[in-house]
């Protein structure tokens, strides 16, 4: 299982830095600190463009263009147990405990499902809950904890240590909740109520009324699943890989940029609201994108980012405006959505950083899709009993 921690206190003198409403733990992202070359955006999670949360969730592009709204979604009575979330710009909070009763403390947590390993900020509680660790562990440290309550109790569980303190936004994140609890149970994300489902594992909607709904499924078998023996071996995304590794348990699902496929992460933990609907892509796929659609692209260079890695040197990372549709594609072979005005932020990762992993290390074209592209859909249902992605169709 591959972690990132990253980090929102940096500056340099020719660059400047940002700070994201609210930040990710992505499996496959391989950097900590992004800085802008402008004042035109910004970057958090080696992911996206991003701002503090007072950027509405209609967020207005580099061009003007806007995203377009969501409209009616429903929410059947079949996707389970509904919770009210916290949100900051286009992120969900669950509001959980941490602890045992009557000590048990609130907290706020990012629901992110670009994040394979979930985290705790000591400092965001009152009374830090107690845990197996001593009062001097430091960020990355994985400690145990008496109980976490995310609809409902789950008994002992282990975060590993981070500090958010430095993050602005509406919500002071309390920690991540990633896949290793979300891959459990099948959890709908509805940003138009502000609202988390747990569905239940046995008797949660069937296709038939997830279709009646409006909903059309993406499949993620071998991406993301609750059965981590089915997720493909890493060598199916990066040919250089080292065998018995597997590809990290994220949603991904099939994109279409200029009529052109790749593989893409949804991850909710990546903030794209100074520039909606962004995507990180790799060099793959631009590569692609080029050979079969040149026009698809319009270079943006004053949206540009550098990123450092964890190996101590800066990555570039190069915008591209994209002059027709995005399209998630469902298992019809139909767009279940599209959206226009998306921009491509195309990884170049250094031979030295590639040991970081993520996607700018796949042979294969690839993508991490920013979290206001779930928002203007209206709700998300991540099934991985099923190993599905549900969006609303347009």
């Amino acid at each position: 299982m591959q972690k990132l921690f990253r980090s929102s206190a940096a500056a340099a003198s020719t660059l400047s830095l940002l700070a994201a409403g609210f930040y990710g733990c992505s499996s496959s992202s391989s950097t900590t600190i992004i800085y802008v070359n402008n004042g035109d955006a910004s970057a958090t999670d080696g992911d996206a463009p991003s701002s503090d949360a007072s950027t509405s969730d209609a967020g207005v592009q580099a061009d003007g263009a806007t995203k377009k709204d969501a409209g009616p979604v429903v929410t059947p009575a079949c996707l389970g147990t509904a919770a009210a979330a916290d949100r900051s710009s286009n992120a969900l909070y669950a509001k959980v405990t941490v602890g045992t009763s009557p000590n048990a403390q609130p907290a706020s947590f990012l629901v992110d499902f670009g994040s394979t390993s979930s985290t705790i900020d000591l400092g965001a509680f009152k009374t830090p809950p107690p845990s197996s660790c001593d009062a001097g562990a430091g960020t990355g440290q994985a400690c145990s904890f008496a109980d976490f309550d995310f609809f409902g109790s789950w008994g002992q569980v282990t975060f590993y240590l981070e500090s958010y303190a430095g993050f602005k936004g509406a919500v002071r994140q309390g920690g991540i909740v990633g896949t290793d609890f979300l891959s459990v149970h099948p959890f709908t994300l509805d940003f138009q109520s502000n609202r988390i489902f747990q569905g239940s594992n046995t008797a949660f909607c069937s296709d038939a009324e997830l279709v009646a709904a409006g909903y059309a499924p993406l499949s993620t078998a071998g991406f993301y699943s609750s059965d981590l023996g089915t997720l493909k071996p890493l060598t199916t995304v990066d040919s250089t890989a080292t065998m018995g590794k597997t590809v990290p348990d994220v949603p991904t699902v099939k994109l279409h940029v200029g009529g052109v496929e790749a593989i893409a992460e949804l991850d909710t933990g990546f903030d794209d609201s100074v520039v909606p609907l962004s995507i990180n892509v790799n060099e793959a796929y631009l590569a692609a994108i080029v050979a079969t659609n040149a026009g698809a692209l319009t270079r943006a260079p004053a949206l540009d980012l550098q990123l450092s890695t964890c190996a101590g040197v800066n990555e570039d990372v190069a915008a591209y405006k994209v002059n027709g549709n995005t399209e998630f594609i469902a298992d019809d072979g139909k767009p279940a959505r599209s959206e226009t005005g998306a921009v491509l932020f195309v990884k170049h990762t250094p031979t030295v950083a590639k040991v970081c992993g993520g996607i700018g290390t796949w042979t294969v074209p690839a993508a991490q899709v920013g979290a206001s592209f779930y928002a203007s859909a209206g709700a998300v249902v991540f099934d991985a009993i099923h190993a599905r992605v549900w969006l609303p169709r347009d």
